[in-house]
């Protein structure tokens, strides 16, 4: 177990309501998905928002229920093959790969 560095208790808050919303968690700065305990094992600094005129601190992390999670990520997916498909017909279109003929 990793030691407790000043994050952890905020961590663990967080952690504890996805857990009790049956969510995950992903970190918009990292694009990185934990479940709650590997969020609390992280070592994740916590950041706050600051929201205009607000005394609320709302950490910059965001809760997903777990089929939302998957539908959003799998969405991404789809998104970045089609961008390789394109990338590829480009560069077939572009470059001949042919084999050299031997001399």
């Amino acid at each position: 177990m990793k030691s407790k560095d000043r994050w952890y208790e905020e961590r663990v808050a967080i952690a504890k309501k996805a857990f009790e919303s049956s969510c995950v968690i992903f970190l918009p700065k990292t694009q990185q998905w934990y479940g709650p305990r590997s969020y609390i094992e992280s070592g994740e600094a916590v950041e706050y928002m600051d929201p205009y005129g607000s005394s609320e601190r709302k950490p910059k992390v965001v809760l997903h229920y777990v089929q939302t999670a998957l539908d959003t990520q799998a969405k991404q997916v789809a998104s970045e093959q089609q961008k390789m498909a394109i990338l590829l017909k480009v560069v077939s279109e572009t470059f001949s790969f042919e084999p050299k003929k031997k001399s």
